[in-house]
């Protein structure tokens, strides 16, 4: 984004006088929690606000996964990778799906390991 500059006379009596203004482009936005985005599918760009810990499981997928396209999203500051890669596996909700996706690699697909 780079600043703009409009320049314009004006005319008053006899004189005339030029003027500028230099201004920076925005545009109006709305700003949502990941609990009010839950569930949308949103077609525009959004930037999402990613901290190094999740108040509740879950919460930087919901973020991520709103988007149609990988390139309509920004991650505003680091995107902490431990968040989910690492930390998902200690979840709470995340112990019984590990236990039985191992008694399914142990037991069924692969019965002779």
């Amino acid at each position: 984004m780079y600043p703009e500059t409009e320049h314009w006379e004006a005319v008053d009596g006899d004189q005339k006088t030029s003027h500028s203004c230099t201004m920076i482009p925005l545009q109006l936005s709305y700003a949502w929690t990941i609990w009010k985005a839950q569930g949308q599918t949103i077609k525009s760009k959004i930037v999402v606000v990613i901290g190094n810990t999740e108040r509740k499981d879950g919460l930087t997928y919901t973020a991520v996964s709103c988007v149609q396209r990988a390139s309509d999203i920004g991650i505003d500051g680091r995107f902490p990778r431990n968040c989910l890669l690492e930390k998902v596996k200690k979840q709470h909700l995340m112990k019984e799906r590990i236990k039985e996706g191992k008694y399914l690699v142990s037991r069924v697909l692969c019965p002779s390991l």
